[in-house]
């Protein structure tokens, strides 16, 4: 189910297919990307601007024909509740190294010469947690194309029926109501998945 005001275009637009992969940790699945009503209008039009916003759904690879148990779940979100406890070095680094092979990809497929490099990684807390879901927040460091910037991320693993997924909601830094917003949004979009899969 697409989240309240966004809409799903990595089924219609390939390149915004690859830009959801790119924003896809490595160990994930991509299923889909979705982005606001004003940005679908710039890219319908042809005239796309960078996005300052946008939500990607997501598995784990290894359970893309498989179910979770809810004993699973529960040791999975303890398992990510421990990482924001200890270093992300690791993990920046694996999924720098993933940047750097999708960034290959995208210049044979398409000429374009995009560069991406995940710094700093600050975990924000725990912002929404029940039996079936647990969101996270994080603020990145990022240089895209020798442009710095900092990104607000939240994280979420939800449990539906015994299938795992995996939201991931981005938004651009500039102030605390930037940690709100994704927050709020990714609780509207699990409690919206979870109704509509009753």
């Amino acid at each position: 189910k697409s989240p309240d005001k966004f809409h799903e275009v990595s089924n219609v637009y390939p390149e915004y297919k690859k830009i959801g992969e790119i924003f896809t940790p490595p160990q994930n699945l991509f299923l889909g990307m979705f982005v606001s009503e004003t940005d679908l209008g710039y890219i319908m039009k042809g005239k796309p601007k960078e996005l300052s916003r946008c939500m990607i759904l997501s598995t784990l690879k290894e359970l893309k024909h498989q179910f979770m148990s809810y004993s699973k779940f529960e040791s999975s979100k303890e398992g990510m509740k421990k990482k924001i406890l200890t270093s992300l070095d690791e993990i920046v680094k694996k999924s720098n190294a993933s940047l750097t092979e999708k960034e290959e990809k995208i210049l044979i497929d398409y000429g374009k010469d995009f560069k991406i490099q995940i710094g700093e990684v600050k975990p924000l807390g725990i912002l929404f947690e029940s039996k079936n879901a647990l969101t996270i927040a994080y603020l990145i460091k990022v240089k895209a194309n020798k442009k710095d910037s900092v990104v607000v991320v939240a994280s979420s693993m939800v449990l539906i029926k015994s299938a795992y997924l995996m939201t991931f909601i981005y938004s651009d830094f500039n102030s605390q109501k930037d940690i709100d917003w994704v927050g709020k949004e990714s609780k509207k979009w699990i409690e919206s998945i979870q109704s509509s899969n009753q």
